[in-house]
């Protein structure tokens, strides 16, 4: 196991990840997801799909494992709550693990539609507004007749 060889620090990814100070090997066992068992999924948490029921356990992260990032070609891959690299990690790169298709679409789309969605949403919030307004002084000068 590295765990030992692991560190946090500020990510270029997202808030804080997980470096090691050492080389690691592909296929080598990297350590273990420890966490407590919750009944839905939130912050710091991963899934575990038990293989012979097919039930998924959501595990909410309480070791230094818990900041690895989200990335599309993750050098660590989950074998259960067991954590393996699955290509050679360099000393000083971050741990990626890839989260999975419906939250790599949600946070990894195209920077022009990011803008787009960005740019309505704020629009949207602008034009709620204009019509609190129209609707208030509409409601007072109706009144004040």
């Amino acid at each position: 196991m590295y765990l030992d060889q692991l560190f946090s620090a500020k990510s270029s990814i997202h808030g804080t990840g997980v470096f090691t100070r050492s080389y690691i090997p592909a296929g080598k066992h990297i350590g273990t997801f420890e966490g407590t068992l919750l009944i839905k999924n939130d912050r710091y948490v991963i899934s575990i799909r038990d293989e012979q029921t097919g039930k998924i356990y959501y595990l909410e992260g309480t070791g230094l494992l818990k900041y690895i990032n989200h990335h599309p070609n993750p050098n660590t891959e989950l074998r259960g709550k067991e954590v393996y690299a699955i290509q050679n990690i360099q000393v000083n790169e971050e741990l990626t693990l890839f989260y999975g298709k419906r939250f790599n679409d949600l946070y990894h789309v195209n920077p022009y539609r990011r803008f787009l969605n960005r740019f309505l949403y704020k629009f949207r919030a602008y034009l709620a507004a204009i019509a609190r307004r129209v609707f208030f002084f509409s409601r007072k000068t109706t009144a004040n007749k």
